[in-house]
């Protein structure tokens, strides 16, 4: 299910399968485990979510203005992302998995349980999102 060889908007997703054992893995305290980049051109939001399978199916989003980090807190979920030739690529996340969107490339998510608690950190403006039939969508105001 993790692709994490397919180029994206120039640069692979990042990936982190377990964020609180990789802190606990860490020998040298004081050096922090570095999972990617976050690469952003504006201010950027950071929060968390609580969405429903009704909240997301259906609904893409994308942003221009810089990379999207998600953390699953309570739930496991698929992030969908469209690459350049339209095909698509399927992320799993588990609770604590971590993972960055690139920048520019649109996505979806795909929920296993009824409701999911969600971290992210965000562009702040210029997000785009719409629904399967090319409905206009806000989600980030």
């Amino acid at each position: 299910m993790e692709s994490l060889h397919v180029v994206t908007g120039g640069r692979a997703p990042t990936f982190a399968p377990d964020v609180a054992a990789a802190a606990r893995d860490i020998q040298d305290t004081g050096h922090p485990a570095v999972f990617g980049l976050h690469q952003s051109s504006a201010p950027s939001m950071v929060g968390v979510a609580r969405l429903t399978r009704s909240d997301v199916a259906g609904l893409w989003e994308q942003h221009p203005g810089g990379d999207e980090l998600l953390l699953p807190l309570n739930a496991a979920m698929t992030v969908v992302l469209r690459v350049p030739d339209g095909s698509t690529t399927r992320h799993r996340l588990c609770p604590g998995s971590l993972f960055i969107v690139p920048q520019g490339v649109p996505h979806s998510f795909e929920l296993e349980e009824a409701e999911i608690q969600l971290l992210f950190v965000t562009p702040r403006d210029g997000n785009l999102g719409w629904s399967d039939d090319g409905r206009e969508i806000r989600r980030h105001s």
